[in-house]
């Protein structure tokens, strides 16, 4: 008598067989020299029904690849007809196009490129994007210039970007959502960094950070300076802020230890 186990496995192939080619979608700067553009959103959409297929977005080499996946490329399904358009931190953009079925001539931008993949094949796109519209700065900078020795100092600003810096004057928004806004307290001369950290958010843009002055020697003065970044937009100007550590005022006495009667006393700091 006994007990025999009997483990069946099985294994079903199934052989799916898809038309699909590759595109290799790569996007450039129009303006001087055509610099790779990086994080430029291309989407992808169906020429015939105008559902959205999927949305691409470029690294710093300029080539579209996936959000979610972005290691892998894209195949698509040839004999079908795609409608690309491409978005700029929010702002969709006008291009000129180079591929390997169609090219606009050089003076020419579109909003929407129509393309029927047939194979492998290519597309270049060139943004009419000036960069330097899209700038961040630090404004209402405010804080404690002159406090005692072990007084709390209180440092604020707000960070705000734009994408029309060369108009005049530039609309201004709160940025809420940074790469970083982060801190450093220098020397006066601001060579070397005594204290660092990240700066609170407080919302609509503003930023502030409390720091104990009893690390800091009084009588002498520092910087504190603060960085931030926003993908997409040039690097603020750092906001710099001299402040003044003032020595801490006080008195010294001397006593007759019998009498505790008063021998002089003289007021230092």
């Amino acid at each position: 008598n006994g007990t025999i186990d009997i483990i069946f496995t099985e294994t079903c192939n199934q052989y799916v067989r898809v038309n699909m080619s590759k595109i290799i979608i790569q996007v450039f700067d129009a303006l001087g020299t055509p610099d790779p553009m990086s994080n430029v959103y291309i989407h992808v959409i169906n020429g015939t029904g105008g559902e959205n297929i999927i949305s691409l977005l470029t690294n710093e080499q300029g080539i579209a690849k996936g959000i979610e996946i972005p290691e892998l490329d894209f195949w698509y399904l040839t004999n079908t007809k795609y409608n690309f358009t491409l978005e700029y931190f929010g702002t969709t953009q006008i291009f000129n196009v180079s591929s390997d079925q169609y090219s606009t001539p050089p003076d020419t931008f579109i909003d929407v490129f129509n393309y029927t993949l047939v194979k492998n094949g290519s597309i270049e796109f060139k943004i009419r994007l000036n960069l330097d519209n899209y700038t961040t700065e630090f404004q209402n900078t405010t804080w404690d210039t002159d406090l005692e020795w072990e007084s709390e100092f209180f440092f604020r600003v707000r960070f705000v970007s734009t994408t029309n810096a060369l108009d005049d004057p530039p609309y201004w928004v709160p940025i809420n959502e940074p790469d970083y806004v982060i801190w450093e307290i220098k020397d006066k001369y601001g060579d070397e960094t005594l204290y660092s950290g990240n700066m609170r958010f407080e919302g609509e843009g503003y930023f502030n950070h409390t720091f104990d002055s009893t690390s800091l020697i009084g009588n002498e003065q520092y910087l504190f300076v603060v960085y931030g970044k926003k993908t997409g937009y040039q690097d603020p100007d750092p906001a710099s802020m001299l402040f003044t550590v003032s020595p801490k005022v006080t008195s010294l006495g001397v006593y007759n230890t019998t009498s505790m009667a008063s021998l002089g006393s003289n007021v230092t700091q």
